[in-house]
């Protein structure tokens, strides 16, 4: 496929900036977006320029070097004071990916969505008109940049939150427009279904939808233990179920290598009892027993505590329904 039979967005820029350990991954999301669309222009901000070889990105991606940033909280603020200096003045608006989300489906765009200062994935958990949107893919105006910089805009965490709840009324009285969630869900998703084919997404947990299968075993081999704890695990597992065998196996195999390396104290905690009901919910009992046998050496006290679990545990595994092999 040529360019001339791209997508054409002159006046939109692709940006990702990512200086952590998926920066392969957002390299990825970066090469997947410009298959199907061509960009005003593309930039990778990272710290690690010197691990980004001529075969991951094409040569019109600029790689732009840039101070690490070593929290989520780094990452917002520079979002809301930084990028401003880093988009060129030809592009009128910037597309937004991280290393979990790119675009899907070019066929789904609309010269509408420029239009807005911002558009995001919709959240189904707010209230409108505060629910657009998600930040993680996410189309940003020119103006929406220039206007966070002012005194009244401090940058805060996190980033989209900021902007789409708490600085939004007093950006619409400067004049700003953010897409309403009809148009955000024809322009992205993150929590709910791809089946009406956005023109992109975001969140891990669509991966096992979107990658092919050595890719996603791939993506499995490269997660570290702490993944257990993300906020995305339950949902991942939940797609993981409509993987196909390989992949299944992978993941599984994945999960009962990385429960006896999660952090005791974790795996006694809220979180891992959350991850044990998620564990079970999805059926990887093998994963789930191995965790509630590590909860269980706290005393007496856990096995009380998790006898629900564990009576679940037995339930499914008398009724044969462990299909995560």
């Amino acid at each position: 496929m040529t360019d001339d039979d791209l997508l054409q967005l002159p006046d939109v820029a692709l940006c990702c900036i990512d200086c952590t350990d998926r920066l392969p991954w957002s390299l990825r999301a970066m090469r997947q977006s410009l298959a199907q669309v061509h960009f005003g222009d593309a930039v990778l901000l990272t710290d690690r320029v010197g691990q980004v070889g001529e075969a991951d990105l094409p040569a019109s991606v600029r790689r732009v070097g840039i101070e690490p940033l070593r929290s989520v909280e780094a990452y917002s603020r520079f979002m809301l004071d930084g990028l401003l200096a880093h988009l060129r003045p030809a592009q009128s608006h910037v597309l937004v990916i991280q290393w979990d989300g790119h675009v899907l489906n070019a066929q789904a765009w609309s010269d509408e969505f420029l239009g807005f200062d911002y558009i995001g994935a919709p959240w189904p958990h707010l209230p409108a008109p505060h629910d657009v949107g998600n930040g993680g893919f996410s189309l940003r105006s020119r103006r929406l940049l220039e206007l966070l910089r002012e005194p009244q805009f401090p940058p805060e965490h996190p980033e989209d939150v900021c902007i789409g709840v708490r600085y939004r009324p007093a950006l619409e009285a400067r004049g700003l427009r953010f897409a309403d969630a009809a148009l955000a869900r024809r322009f992205s998703v993150e929590e709910g279904s791809l089946e009406g084919r956005p023109f992109g997404f975001h969140g891990p947990f669509h991966l096992p939808e979107v990658l092919d299968t050595g890719t996603l075993c791939r993506f499995i081999g490269d997660l570290s233990v702490s993944a257990l704890g993300s906020w995305w695990m339950g949902s991942f597992m939940r797609e993981m179920r409509g993987a196909d065998a390989q992949a299944r196996r992978v993941w599984q195999d994945w999960l009962e290598a990385a429960i006896p390396e999660w952090p005791e104290a974790t795996c006694r905690s809220e979180p891992g009892r959350q991850l044990c009901k998620a564990l079970l919910r999805y059926r990887f009992l093998e994963a789930a027993a191995a965790l509630l046998a590590r909860r269980r050496q706290a005393g007496p006290g856990a096995w009380a505590a998790d006898a629900r679990l564990h009576a679940r545990l037995a339930g499914l595994r008398l009724l044969g329904r462990g299909g995560a092999r």
